[in-house]
């Protein structure tokens, strides 16, 4: 019998309960749950260890009806009694990338719009009101699929932070354009899923104190995606104040992105593929399925594949389905960050040194079959920039067509970000630490190779020190041979969270990033450092250059 059919039986939890009072988050007895007094009620949630866990607290209103394609509505209604806090929320609606564990087809929509806006939160039990570090997580997955389901509670109680992981609106619910969207919302026209992570920020310094965090001490968090969404908001006024430090894992802020313009466009077609061009289109596309609403705007496919397409020159790939639309991202964030437009707060970052080894599995990517197929690919896709992309990558550095095809892919999408980032902020005086994550864990994602290197995701169960599942596919196992860098990447990352230091007792010394953009690797048994850059970052700069000159 669990707590909760205990307490049940004797006649209710009221009886044996943690106190009322906002930051009461200790249990009074041993066989009570945890409850907080927040904004919008009281919620209970569950001791687990050392540990008390709230799953699925909602932090709006749900964007359900008129409140598709509309910023959040905060905060969320309140209730009356208590809340059970047990379970995790709905996903966002989403296509499954893969068949994984859940035996579902590959675009198969899962999750509600009903709920989705939820967050979880894993607090040291013994925390006192607003004493605690606070790590703000954003998943990844394109901004197109993904969860808050992350095991939070290890990372709390290794290094004595409160975690708050958020869910947000993806794929086309979360960034359709129309000029109908745009006429009822100008200040707000697209990118709604990334105001959902804005809003949980802001719920954050509202609540977090009663869960013991520190609201005047949060670091912001993500990987892919939600790397991304970190730098954007780095470089959001809006965001000021709500976080005092940031870390970017593999986030690929140089991704072209959309204009709003274009998005209007895709979002226009939509509408008469779905049959709302006439009559009240808004009514019309705010009852559209999710999935055929993601379909017709063109990001069904799993990992938004033709992002990724081989033969697509790179300065026609579309990006992330994120916009730049003048209101909400005022400008590309690369380039704002370029200018120095972004808050001064501590930021650490990198990447896995084999990211889009995962990508030939998830996005439709091949490796040319011949040395001469490889240049002709590179040549295709970098269009003028070619032929110094295959003088920068030639295959006679590598083992083989594959190894070089992965690191150009991996330098570009990632690694070379990092570098025109830290390069941006150590040239303003700001303060940055680089890594680059290089292991496999024990039982890598099941779908890829049998020698996958650090692959895109790899890092994600040394964070959070469990296995991380992902629409029930794990995206690795770690074992006893992984647990010397679990732990000091647990506490590298926690004690930056803290003090804006990744250093401390016991962990092998991390200096800061310099204009010779010094950085550490990360290995199963060493940390060591390195310093310069590639000269194919180089060229990467370059090309990032011309895109932004492209309004890319």
């Amino acid at each position: 019998m669990d707590r909760r059919t205990y307490l049940g039986a004797l006649g209710g939890a009221s009886v044996f309960g943690a106190g009322s009072g906002i930051g009461s988050a200790n249990a009074t007895w041993w066989f009570s749950d945890p409850e907080v007094e927040i904004e919008s009620g009281t919620v209970e949630g569950d001791e687990e260890g050392d540990v008390n866990a709230f799953r699925g607290i909602p932090y709006a209103h749900q964007p359900v009806g008129e409140r598709r394609f509309r910023p959040p509505e905060t905060p969320a209604p309140s209730w009356d009694g208590t809340r059970g806090a047990h379970d995790y929320g709905p996903r966002a609606p989403q296509p499954i990338l893969a068949t994984g564990f859940l035996g579902l087809d590959v675009g198969k929509f899962v999750g509600s719009e009903d709920g989705c806006l939820n967050l979880n939160v894993w607090a040291p039990a013994d925390a006192d009101p607003g004493e605690k570090p606070v790590m703000y997580w954003i998943h990844g997955g394109a901004y197109n699929f993904g969860s808050n389901r992350f095991p939070g509670g290890a990372l709390a109680e290794a290094g004595d932070v409160v975690v708050v992981a958020v869910n947000y609106r993806l794929n086309a619910l979360g960034f359709f354009a129309h000029p109908e969207v745009t006429a009822a919302s100008p200040s707000a026209p697209t990118n709604f899923g990334y105001l959902d992570i804005r809003a949980g920020l802001e719920w954050v310094q509202r609540n977090v104190a009663a869960f013991g965090g520190d609201p005047d001490n949060v670091t912001i968090f993500g990987e892919s995606a939600g790397g991304h969404a970190v730098l954007t908001l780095l470089t959001d006024p809006e965001a000021k104040g709500l976080f005092h430090r940031a870390i970017s894992q593999s986030g690929p802020i140089n991704d072209p992105l959309y204009p709003l313009a274009e998005l209007e466009d895709r979002g226009t077609e939509a509408a008469r593929e779905l049959d709302c061009a006439s009559g009240d289109t808004l009514a019309c596309l705010r009852d559209a399925k999710p999935a055929e609403l993601a379909e017709a705007y063109g990001v069904a496919g799993a990992l938004a594949s033709e992002a990724t397409d081989g033969g697509t020159p790179r300065v026609e790939l579309p990006g992330l389905i994120f916009g730049v639309d003048g209101e909400v991202v005022r400008a590309h964030p690369a380039t704002l960050i370029e200018d120095g437009e972004f808050h001064d707060v501590p930021v650490l970052l990198g990447g896995n040194a084999e990211e889009y080894q995962f990508f030939l599995e998830f996005a439709d990517d091949t490796v040319p079959e011949s040395e001469a197929a490889y240049r002709d690919r590179l040549q295709r896709v970098y269009g003028d920039f070619g032929d110094r992309v295959v003088d920068a990558y030639p295959v006679s550095d590598y083992d083989s067509i594959e190894a070089a095809y992965i690191d150009v892919n991996t330098d570009d999408f990632f690694l070379c970000s990092d570098v025109a980032v830290t390069d941006a902020i150590t040239r303003q005086g700001g303060t940055a630490y680089r890594y680059l994550f290089d292991d496999t864990p024990t039982i890598p994602v099941t779908l890829l190779s049998d020698d996958p290197g650090a692959y895109h995701t790899a890092e994600l169960a040394y964070v959070f020190g469990e296995t991380v599942t992902q629409q029930g596919l794990p995206t690795g196992i770690i074992g006893p041979g992984d647990w010397v860098l679990r732990d000091r990447m647990q506490g590298y990352w926690t004690n930056f969270a803290a003090s804006g230091d990744p250093n401390g007792d016991g962990l092998p010394e991390w200096r800061e990033a310099t204009r010779n953009q010094r950085r550490v690797r990360l290995q199963e048994d060493s940390v060591t450092v390195e310093t310069g850059t590639s000269d194919g970052c180089a060229v990467m700069q370059d090309i990032y250059s011309y895109l932004r000159s492209t309004g890319r």
